[in-house]
């Protein structure tokens, strides 16, 4: 009670020692929402799970050729061809038509 006489509704008191404690309830998980309910596992999840891994395994292995294709020049230096000389620039401006060099 308060000093006025006036019964105080916000006091808490502790259970008798034969009263049972309700449970406190958990606040929902703040993800729970975004994820939705869930289901029970069934044979048509499993094998879409299996289908869907199956199908990460081989575009992996189908990814590595590419992956070293792509990667090749830039790891390993060209090797080529040496250069050699054709002859100097007014030998070819003369020349009213292509002229094979071996």
């Amino acid at each position: 009670m308060r000093s006025g006489g006036t019964p105080d509704t916000h006091a808490t008191s502790a259970p008798s020692p034969g009263q049972a404690v309700p449970p406190a309830e958990a606040p929902p998980a703040p993800h729970a929402a975004a994820i939705g309910p869930l289901l029970p596992s069934t044979r048509r999840s499993f094998f879409g799970v299996l289908v869907g891994s199956i199908s990460a395994v081989v575009g992996a292995m189908m990814a590595v050729p590419l992956v070293r294709f792509a990667l090749h020049p830039v790891l390993h230096g060209g090797g080529g061809a040496d250069w050699f000389a054709l002859g100097s620039p007014e030998e070819f401006a003369a020349a009213a038509e292509p002229v094979r060099a071996e």
